[in-house]
């Protein structure tokens, strides 16, 4: 009779149902003596004596791809509980080798100590989502390495081509030995291991039928399709699907030595010897590169590939923040694309496929990111934090998010999230239910919490804490448990994990610093693993992710570093360019269009104002502080330009000469981070967007005096719960266009300066 959550079975308290099969059922426990959750299988007879004490032979068994039997009862087995998905193929065949090679490893072990599984099988192996393989079922295993397991003592068969019955193993999956009820030993396995390698190289079940008898003269009778694997590992397989005993694989410890180009260097995560694959992608053209140099020498491989944009299309990683996602598993990609009809949206590409599919329901989504099982994609559009399957479908809506800055899918079924940019993070469950807050913002000193990123254990989780007037930022931890954050690095971009390190940038190089997820602090010094690294400056974002299998992705830097201004005629052909290459941040012509005023980075990630010269060619260095100086806006007449700068620890207006004599005037100050939009023709009013307040980003005008020295008071002309920012006077000065997200999208609307009148929405997005 199957078990209901809350029943007690000894001392576990049963949490869930996880499976049933021919000998009973399987179901999630909690072990409260040592508070952890178990999986239990629970026999529909009882055991015998001798059964329970080959189970304690077998519980001493301890190998990393081995589930470890922790106890045995009456009738139940209780095991080590593992999250993690059944191989199901077809898999590249370096991927295929490096989950067959965990396999082999655990069946190795066991072997040496006497142990045969016999029911190796796709359901009795779990990949963990940070890519490393647990062969279960070792406890329906029999000691005897030589042919003592006798039929009458076997596991009965399942369901799925199989019924309850004396034979032993699963009829697919079962040597020719064991579809006869002879004896077995460890050859048993290896041919089990066989067919499970070819299912995952080929996606396909190597033994099929209608019936049980059907799938037993198959497994006896038919001869695999070898045209459909890799010649490199025919060998290995014939020699493992070997009819005959005696020429059959003897020792499944020898398998590598039969490909035909011996074992392949990446093994099992958890093994600490997979190299890292750095994935370059650029707006037009990809560089695929590996360089790893805290590896051995012997360990470091390259590899080099093109990752294109969708066919017409180009690569959008900044209108919509779409840094590249990698899926944990680290066999997709998904990334924003602008198409050839201009659409945005997210694309998916499979890294062993040619071209990538556009996901339909994700237009105008930012940044994505996966589930740990790498089955689903989470992204921000529309407003909302919603979630689809990454094979399609139409998207789930979890939470409002007016503009998500990133989010984090935990093995728990939890994901934090940054709702927008002056937020602290939000939990929800990935099922949908009620959101809470995750982190706490101290509005004194904290402008917006984001980006997450969660550490192994599925609690703690990583996350930028922005601070105005710093060109770093404070990367923290925090966990499900506790509001409460630990400050772990100073970066200038958001942090993730992978590998025992924390990867970031500094100053566009992706540097990776050994990280103890134990003790939540950094280890030694950081490395440099790539250089000119993307990064979208005004959300402090880098282009960059990177999968449990070591498989990193960045974009190169197309969005920061170096870019020339490039004059374009109106039919969109390049037509010149415009002074010397740069980081150029923001620009605006001077009113007779005889100067541009532009924001200017330098390598320390600080940015200045600058003055060209337009029909020369020429720059002059308009502001020499080292804070961050940009959005300039000139006045009307030409003769001053107004611009915000952050170097009294929030970003407030500031005005100087356009000539460049004369020292910066401060405009106005308060607690609010500022940008300046547009000058009233008439030189009285300057419109900016204040950041910080409790609704969020609201319109002001401040007066603009002739004479420094006053005191001007800004009054608020549009006060709203969304977000309302880059308000433009008209020529004439009656009207201001401005964008809001009061649509759940940003559109653009119109409204009467200085009032009173409503505001029309003049755009559809």
């Amino acid at each position: 009779m199957p078990l209901t959550p809350g029943t007690r079975l000894g001392p576990y308290e049963i949490l869930a149902p996880i499976g049933a099969g021919g000998m009973g059922e399987v179901y999630r426990a909690r072990d409260p003596r040592l508070n952890r959750d178990v999986a239990i299988k629970v026999s529909k007879e009882q055991f015998t004596e001798r059964f329970a004490r080959e189970a304690r032979s077998i519980a001493a068994l301890n190998h990393t791809n081995i589930c470890t039997l922790h106890d045995v009862g009456p009738n139940y087995l209780v095991m080590e509980y593992i999250e993690g998905d059944a191989p199901k193929g077809p898999y590249p065949l370096e991927e295929a080798l490096r989950i067959a090679a965990q396999i082999r490893d655990a069946l190795e072990a066991a072997h040496e100590k006497n142990i045969v599984h016999r029911d190796l099988k796709p359901g009795n192996i779990k990949i963990r989502p940070d890519g490393t393989v647990k062969v279960l079922d070792f406890g329906l295993a029999k000691e005897g390495g030589t042919p003592t397991a006798k039929a009458e003592d076997s596991p009965t068969l399942t369901m799925h081509g199989t019924q309850a019955g004396v034979i032993v193993g699963t009829a697919a999956y079962m040597s020719p030995e064991q579809a006869r009820g002879k004896d077995v030993d460890k050859r048993a396995d290896i041919w089990a291991f066989g067919v499970v390698l070819y299912e995952m190289l080929t996606g396909r079940q190597l033994f099929e039928g209608e019936t049980v008898p059907d799938i037993l003269i198959a497994v006896c009778s038919k001869e695999p399709e070898w045209n459909r694997v890799p010649g490199k590992v025919q060998r290995l397989l014939r020699r493992c699907l070997e009819r005959d005993l005696k020429k059959r694989l003897h020792d499944i410890a020898d398998a590598w030595a039969l490909l035909d180009e011996g074992e392949p260097r990446a093994t099992a995560p958890s093994q600490a010897r997979l190299a890292w694959i750095v994935a370059g992608l650029a707006v037009m053209i990809a560089g695929l590169a590996l360089w790893a140099p805290w590896r051995t020498p012997l360990e470091a491989r390259v590899v080099s590939a093109t990752i294109l944009p969708p066919e017409g299309g180009t690569f959008d990683f900044v209108t919509n923040v779409n840094p590249p996602a990698i899926s944990p598993d680290g066999r997709r990609l998904v990334f924003g694309a602008r198409s050839a009809d201009g659409k945005i949206q997210l694309w998916i590409r499979s890294l062993n496929s040619r071209t990538a599919q556009p996901l339909a329901g994700t237009e105008g989504a930012r940044f994505p990111f996966w589930s740990p099982d790498s089955k689903y994609i989470g992204f921000f559009a529309g407003g909302k934090l919603k979630t689809m399957d990454a094979a399609g479908g139409p998207p789930l809506t979890l939470a409002d998010a007016p503009l998500g800055h990133g989010g984090s899918w935990s093995p728990e079924g939890v994901i934090v999230f940054s709702p927008d940019e002056t937020a602290p993070l939000q939990r929800v469950p990935a099922s949908g239910g009620t959101v809470s807050p995750a982190t706490t913002l101290d509005a004194a000193k904290d402008r917006s919490h984001r980006v997450p990123w969660f550490l192994p254990d599925g609690r703690h989780f990583l996350f930028e804490n922005w601070q105005p007037g710093s060109n770093d930022l404070n990367i923290q931890v925090a966990s499900l448990d506790s509001k409460e954050a630990k400050t772990v690095a100073r970066t200038s971009s958001n942090a993730i994990y992978a590998d025992g390190r924390l990867l970031f940038l500094r100053e566009n190089t992706l540097m990776a610093q050994p990280f103890d997820v134990k003790r939540l602090a950094t280890l030694g010094d950081a490395a440099p693993v790539a250089e000119q690294v993307g990064y979208v400056a005004a959300d402090a974002v880098g282009l960059f992710s990177a999968a449990s299998t070591g498989l990193l992705a960045y974009q190169s830097d197309a969005v920061g570093g170096v870019r020339r201004l490039t004059w374009f005629d109106r039919s969109g052909k390049p037509a010149g360019t415009l002074g010397e290459a740069g980081d150029f941040r923001t620009l605006e012509f001077s009113p007779d269009r005889k100067s541009l005023a532009a924001s200017v980075a330098d390598v320390s990630g600080s940015q200045d104002l600058w003055i060209y010269d337009v029909a020369r060619g020429l720059r002059t260095r308009f502001t020499f502080d080292p804070a961050t100086d940009d959005d300039p806006v000139w006045s009307p007449d030409g003769r001053s330009i107004a611009f915000r700068s952050n170097r009294k620890g929030h970003f407030d207006l500031y005005r100087k000469s356009s000539d460049g004599t004369g020292a910066e005037e401060l405009l106005y100050a308060d607690n609010l981070n500022k940008t300046p939009g547009s000058w009233s023709p008439d030189g009285k009013f300057l419109l900016y967007a204040a950041l910080g307040s409790e609704t969020g980003e609201d319109i002001w005008v401040l007066p603009v005096t002739p004479q420094a020295g006053a005191a001007p008071k800004p009054f608020l002309f549009l006060h709203t719960p969304f977000r309302e920012l880059r308000a433009q006077f008209s020529p004439d000065g009656r009207w201001v266009v401005y964008e809001s997200n009061e649509s759940q999208q940003f559109a653009i609307y119109v409204a009467p300066f200085p009032g009173p009148g409503g505001k029309r929405q003049i755009s559809t997005s």
